[in-house]
């Protein structure tokens, strides 16, 4: 088994780029992605007849030449398309509860 993801939407906010304390460099950008809203197999509609969409927000970590790459090219609004893993995270918060998260770290992307 493969652990593989495949993203397709919009940038949420320009790419930010730091680096770790061994040089790493890191860029991180939010992703959100949306579908339409279903109720009994059909897709619910607003007053205005548009469709009801729920979106996700997705947070894209990118390291060394693909984020350089996403950071000289990308932006807020831009549409892309990210390919790659799934990486799970958990943390404490306060007070003494555990916040799991997941981020996705591609190998390629595509605009």
């Amino acid at each position: 088994m493969q652990n593989i993801v495949l993203l397709a939407g919009n940038i949420g906010q320009d790419p930010e780029t730091g680096s770790t304390q061994g040089g790493t460099k890191i860029t991180h950008f939010t992703l959100a992605t949306s579908r339409a809203r279903y109720s009994d197999g059909q897709v619910l509609r607003d007053e205005k007849g548009y469709r009801v969409q729920d979106t996700e927000w997705h947070r894209i970590t990118c390291f060394n030449g693909l984020g350089k790459t996403v950071q000289q090219h990308c932006g807020k609004g831009m549409k892309v398309m990210v390919r790659g893993r799934i990486h799970y995270t958990s943390g404490p918060t306060p007070p003494g509860a555990t916040a799991t998260a997941a981020r996705s770290s591609p190998n390629r992307w595509t605009s």
